[in-house]
């Protein structure tokens, strides 16, 4: 049993995007502790912010909440940003973990707080699944945390249903809302979420004076299903979040990898004010800068509490939400997004414009660092004992890779290296070059380390050179011997400004076809001669 979990969870971290979702629960603490203490400040003054934050904070504690801090952990916006999402699927299970001092949440707070007294940002990802392997299946499953790449700022919002807003405050249907929205992407979980909060809020305002208690009630609820909000809201700053298409399929191929990739190496970004910066991912928050997000995350809970006021009500309508909610003009516009229909004339610079479109190089570093499946064709070379067969490889992992710039912040002049594992099996046969001689059956399982070598020309091509250094077993006429194939190769159509990886699957792989700039030359050195042979791979997924 314990052999079969260890195997499941390291099955499922390969879907995992980086450690934890986005930014770390140290850094989603980080975020929401310092927006809630700017939130207080601004609003505990104005009318109705007694009450208000009497019926949410711990007597005179200014930071925990004491509705949610009787089951042993104190419970702070920033530690509430940091479990909702990731540790628990909806805000109203978190709560009920929350007020049990025998929850697996408890545990995981007291988890988290130790490594980050030590300096960390948070517990690792294999000790909190080794905890509640929830957490590491709920990576899997949930879409919710990422951005739609590829799709417009409006369409991100299309699977938006108000409907949602009023069953999701009925504990019989609440469940069902949120398995429905860790379906969708980042920015309708948070909008959906947010809206919540504030009708929630709005309804306490309203009542407050008849009927205290239930308005308190209200308000933490509503405290409570804003910091879910957040946590998706925070999300969204992580270049990680904006460049993937989740799926369960993709999370086990290209997702985790780009993920990490984007997270480590930031992507330029632009919002709806104008403002263009390099944003980075999991334990970059430093990099990328805090205030922006915190910023978002106070105009979060302003709006609740405006809502709460009677100041502001949230709109419905899925036409209104994009301006109507003030934290959706602090993020980053999703790539592929039309800027003309979103800012003003005097906003739209050369550079804003480069910050919201596809990004060029995500389908070529997909085809470097994601896992995929490849077809290929061996066939003779040289006039030597030779094989031909046909060839399916699985290229997974990256232990080892190099993508930098130079001086200038160009590629030209760079050496790029990526180095994986392979693992394959083909079925073909073996003969002598000229000879009238039956070609002998062979079947060869192997595995081993792949490489990608890019050499930049200039800034837009490369010449790339591949390597597969593999071993394994030949069966041949019912005997098995052990064999060594390596093989080496090129890739030209970079060279040539021909981008397969740009292409749609179904003309990305006729076009490998038709001009095969993609070639291989390979031995299988075994006990007698040398078995020389020439490849074509088509890469048929990553």
């Amino acid at each position: 049993m314990k052999l079969r979990m260890s195997i499941g969870i390291i099955l499922v971290f390969l879907a995992i995007p980086g450690q934890s979702f986005a930014y770390l629960y140290g850094e989603h603490k980080k975020i929401g502790d310092a927006a809630f203490k700017r939130f207080r400040f601004m609003h505990l003054d104005q009318p109705g912010g007694g009450f208000f934050f009497k019926a949410i904070l711990s007597g005179e504690d200014p930071e925990n909440f004491g509705f949610l801090s009787s089951g042993g952990n104190k419970i702070s916006y920033g530690i509430l940003n940091g479990l909702n999402g990731d540790h628990e699927i909806d805000p109203v299970l978190l709560e009920e973990q929350l007020r049990n001092k025998e929850s697996v949440i408890q545990q995981i707070i007291t988890m988290h707080q130790l490594y980050i007294d030590q300096g960390q940002l948070a517990a690792p990802d294999a000790k909190l699944a080794g905890l509640d392997m929830r957490y590491a299946l709920l990576a899997v499953a949930n879409m919710s945390h990422f951005y739609l790449y590829g799709k417009d700022l409006r369409s991100q919002l299309n699977a938006f249903t108000p409907v949602w807003v009023q069953d999701a405050q009925n504990k019989t249907k609440v469940k069902a809302v949120f398995q429905k929205l860790k379906k969708t992407n980042a920015l309708t979980m948070y909008v959906t979420v947010h809206l919540i909060a504030m009708d929630l809020a709005a309804k306490a305002g309203k009542l407050k004076e008849f009927d205290q208690e239930r308005a308190e009630t209200w308000l933490q609820q509503a405290i409570l299903f804003n910091s879910f909000a957040d946590h998706f809201l925070e999300d969204a700053f992580s270049s990680g979040h904006l460049v993937v298409n989740r799926s369960p399929l993709a999370s086990f191929t290209n997702n985790k990898a780009l993920h990490d990739f984007y997270s480590m190496k930031g992507s330029m970004v632009v919002n709806r004010r104008g403002e263009v910066w390099k944003a980075y991912g999991d334990g970059s928050l430093e990099k990328s800068g805090a205030d922006r997000i915190i910023e978002a995350v106070q105009v979060s809970l302003s709006e609740v509490f405006d809502a709460y006021s009677g100041k502001l009500i949230g709109s419905m309508k899925a036409d209104d939400l994009l301006d109507s909610i003030k934290p959706l003009w602090l993020i980053p516009i999703p790539y592929n997004t039309d800027l003309n229909n979103l800012l003003p004339d005097s906003l739209i610079t050369v550079e804003a414009r480069k910050a919201s479109q596809i990004l060029p190089d995500r389908n070529f570093i997909r085809s470097r660092i994601g896992n995929s499946i490849v077809f290929g064709f061996n066939s003779r070379a040289f006039k030597s004992a030779n094989l031909e067969s046909g060839e399916f490889r699985l290229k997974f992992g990256l232990f080892s890779k190099r993508y930098e710039y130079n001086e200038l912040g160009t590629k030209r002049g760079m050496l790029d290296y990526f180095n994986g594992y392979t693992l394959s099996y083909g079925f073909g046969s073996i003969g002598q070059f000229g000879s009238e001689l039956p070609r002998q059956r062979v079947y060869l399982l192997k595995g081993g380390v792949r490489s990608n070598y890019d050499y930049w020309i200039t800034d837009k091509k490369f010449l790339g050179f591949i390597s597969y250094m593999e071993g394994g077993v030949e069966f041949q006429e019912g005997k098995a011997s052990i064999v060594f194939v390596p093989s080496v190769g090129i890739q030209l159509g970079p060279l040539f400004n021909i981008n397969y990886y740009n292409m749609p699957l179904w003309l990305r792989i006729p076009a490998q076809m038709i001009l095969p700039l993609e070639v291989r030359l390979g031995s299988v050195i075994g006990k007698g001669e040398p078995v020389m042979f020439s490849g074509l791979d088509l890469n048929y997924v990553f």
